[in-house]
């Protein structure tokens, strides 16, 4: 190695770590940004209102719609200048799941604990056929459940 690149690579690297160490905090500007945050958070009101009052919040859903538009208001309302909402074409209806009761009725009468998944269409009403228990593998490949429901047939669909 050179002398004139032994040189230069004791330089930089005896002073580059130096230049890189962490810099001198101002103790008042530390006090004062941790007064502003208990005292004028806006974080636990904004986490309410999406979580509280919009709830779930499934893409493409209205109240995925809702509380982008209360996000975009308060934006608006804290001074950000352009606050605004994107469209997209997410390629599904919106979906919310607002009602899903399941029953036996025979040969014993009994409610059946159920989950919907979402963008799961609606029956359009009461729909009445044949329970039985999926039990489906722990990681299925897609020709696994496939052929599940092929077995299974239209119930399972």
């Amino acid at each position: 190695m050179s002398k004139r690149a032994l040189t230069f690579a004791l330089v930089f690297g005896l002073v580059l770590p130096l230049s890189a160490g962490p810099s001198a905090l101002d103790p008042e500007i530390t006090d004062k940004i941790r007064r502003q945050e208990n005292a004028g958070s806006e974080l636990m009101r904004a986490v309410h209102f999406l979580t509280d009052v919009y709830g779930p919040r499934l893409t493409g859903s209205p109240n995925a719609r809702d509380a982008g538009e209360w996000a975009r208001k308060t934006m608006a309302e804290w001074g950000l200048s352009n606050a605004h909402l994107e469209s997209w074409d997410f390629g599904h209806q919106g979906w919310t799941n607002e009602r899903v009761s399941a029953f036996v009725i025979s040969p014993v009468k009994d409610q059946l604990i159920v989950e919907v998944l979402a963008w799961t269409p609606g029956t359009n009403g009461t729909v009445t056929a044949p329970a039985f228990q999926l039990v489906a593998p722990d990681r299925p490949t897609e020709a696994m459940l496939s052929s599940y429901l092929d077995d299974r047939g239209s119930a399972a669909r």
